[in-house]
């Protein structure tokens, strides 16, 4: 499995995460949540986020680690 293909998988999921856990909790997961669930630290948490802002699939809000 190539490294862009775990990537690409792993923001998928990340991002499915968050919104069934939006849909079902009414509020998005925090980091914290996200680092548990998939195993992760917190800078390669955060940037699956950063990288879901940047396909316009989250919002994050401002000089968090929050999705909104």
């Amino acid at each position: 499995m190539s490294q862009s293909y775990a990537t690409e998988n792993l923001q998928k999921n990340v991002r499915k995460y968050i919104f069934e856990h939006f849909e079902e909790q009414a509020i998005a997961p925090v980091l914290e949540q996200i680092m548990q669930r998939f195993g992760l630290d917190r800078e390669s948490a955060f940037n699956v986020l950063v990288e879901l802002q940047s396909a316009r699939h989250i919002a994050l809000l401002p000089g968090t680690q929050r999705e909104s």
